[in-house]
């Protein structure tokens, strides 16, 4: 028997359905954003139940994209199912359709931390589908071995995400301990060894350099269907530019002795310190944004010029009567801008860590339908998921951090089916600060994931 999705595929989609398919069900989607990898998903499912293999599905993902998939399964899945989701320790459960005695098939989504509370493993006739799968690429975490033991569980396993490996290849030993375990039949502490050399330190080893990565290329490269969206999809093109903003003497004077002393004493009294190199990355990006925290914890203002470069680069946009999104790493950075502009009288909603999936909506709903200038300020970690803002053409980073994959999923939430126009993504970088460390770091991740995912053909390319 043959599946029939309930609405019409990309060719892409229907390539890498019947590639998973071929491989048993087991493979990772290394598709970027916006290539409709859950449609693929709950396509492979139907093929798989079609054919006897599965009788269930079982779903893993973020907790924004709970919602999301129960949408998804309604619209791409043509055949009877209970759809349960558990979510917050509350579950719910509805019908697509009556089943009338036909056979249906049970989809569960739930989220990554409820998975490993509840202990959650599948039987052998249930197809698990972890969507962003990096968040299982930490080898030693609970959260990555408990997915280890769900792939044991089942032979039909899927991974789906954009970027797979967003801090390096060695992410790539979590996913696929899940996925393939016999793709590197190893220990973490070998893999890591055959894969990169380390540099003793007290405590700890200090990554030097990888090493043997194309055999690593290779064997994640037998197992991976890999797209880009400007290889399956016309979408406009989107340009990157970045803006540098000029620090003034005293805010400069902060940051030089927070990188060198890792101490420092504001004008009006408070101290700063910053005696950990995490710590210390995260006060120098503080102050480039124009706050700093200090010895209590208190956030201290000690400067405007990056709300001052942000104001030039807006006002224009919003004199066009345009949509803006705004990133930003810092809670303190989300009210200032989120003050600032609704002080000038512009429409601005917010979303950040906490805020509830009705809250998302809402934000979502009024940003693309309000009548007039609007901006949606984001936190950078909370809002780079699962919302689809293609109404707009202009995002914005205010600031950023080593994370590709919050980088790379905030910057595709307008790149997606439905957008019509010319896209813009600014990045607002104080020059000769971490800003850019952040902003080079993220690239050469990206160079270095595009070249294993066989996007490029040497990891020098630009």
């Amino acid at each position: 028997m043959t599946y029939h999705a309930p609405r019409p595929l990309y060719d892409h989609q229907v390539t890498a359905a019947r590639e998973i398919i071929d491989q048993h069900g087991r493979g990772l989607l290394h598709h970027e954003m916006g290539t409709g990898k859950t449609a693929t998903a709950i396509t492979i499912a139907g093929a798989l139940a079609t054919r006897g293999l599965i009788d269930s599905v079982l779903v893993v993902c973020p907790l924004n994209a709970v919602s999301i998939w129960a949408q998804e399964i309604g619209t791409w899945y043509s055949g009877p199912s209970t759809v349960k989701l558990i979510m917050s320790g509350q579950t719910s459960t509805r019908d697509t359709e009556a089943f009338n005695g036909s056979p249906y098939l049970l989809f569960t989504v739930t989220t990554y931390d409820l998975m490993v509370r509840r202990s959650i493993l599948p039987d052998q006739k249930t197809f698990v589908i972890m969507d962003e799968c990096q968040k299982i690429k930490g080898a030693s975490t609970g959260r990555s071995r408990h997915a280890a033991r769900v792939g044991l569980a089942t032979p039909y396993r899927l991974g789906l995400s954009g970027t797979p490996a967003p801090q390096g290849p060695l992410d790539y030993y979590g996913i696929f301990r899940f996925i393939e375990p016999r793709l590197f039949p190893m220990t973490w502490t070998k893999f890591r060894q055959t894969y990169a050399t380390w540099l003793p330190y007290p405590r700890q080893y200090i990554r030097k350099e990888y090493q043997n990565l194309d055999d690593l290329k290779e064997r994640v490269g037998s197992i991976t269907h890999s797209i880009q969206k400007a290889d399956c999809l016309d979408l406009p093109p989107k340009t990157r530019q970045l803006v540098d903003v000029i620090l003034p003497s005293d805010t400069r004077r902060i940051y030089r002795e927070l990188e060198k002393d890792f101490i420092t004493q504001l004008p009006d009294g408070p101290v700063v310190l910053a005696d950990h190199v995490l710590t210390r990355l995260t006060r120098l990006s503080q102050v480039t944004g124009g706050f700093v925290n200090d010895t209590n914890g208190e956030s201290q203002p000690i400067s405007n010029a990056k709300m001052s470069a942000l104001r030039d680069l807006v006002d224009p946009l919003l004199d066009a009567k345009e949509r803006i999104t705004i990133f930003a790493r810092f809670r303190a950075e989300v009210a200032d801008i989120e003050t600032t502009f609704k002080t000038l009288g512009v429409h601005v909603g917010t979303i950040k860590g906490g805020d509830s999936s009705a809250h998302r909506e809402q934000a979502c709903d009024e940003y693309l339908t309000h009548d007039g200038p609007t901006i949606l300020v984001c936190s950078l970690g909370a809002a780079s998921e699962a919302i689809n803002l293609s109404g707009s053409a202009y995002t914005i980073f205010y600031s950023l951090d080593f994370d590709l994959s919050h980088v790379e999923q905030a910057d595709a939430r307008n790149d997606r089916p439905g957008q019509t126009r010319p896209m813009t993504t600014y990045f607002l970088l104080a020059g000769q600060t971490v800003d850019y460390y952040m902003y080079n770091a993220v690239v050469l991740k990206r160079r270095l994931q595009d070249w294993i995912g066989g996007f490029i053909d040497d990891i020098r390319a630009s």
